[in-house]
């Protein structure tokens, strides 16, 4: 990230997609589990670019799979 200007609400964010992210997969495995940590991540990450939920409540599927997809690049999981 380049840009932080919060970081208040990442572990809220985090936790948030992580378990979302397991209930809408309904998968208990490791890899799904590894996916999710990803994905709460992602959207930890967005929450830190603005002050409160102001980025969230912007937020889309398209930006949160174009920001999966980079961390994907630079990283294998």
């Amino acid at each position: 990230m380049e840009n932080i200007k919060d970081p208040t609400g990442c572990g809220d964010s985090f936790g948030g997609a992580f378990v979302g992210y397991i209930a809408k997969t309904k998968d208990l495995s490791e890899k799904n589990f590894r996916k999710a940590i990803v994905y709460g991540s992602v959207v930890a990450s967005h929450n830190a670019e603005d002050f409160g939920l102001n980025r969230l409540k912007h937020l889309t599927m398209v930006n949160i799979e174009k920001r999966y997809k980079e961390f994907q690049d630079i990283r294998e999981f």
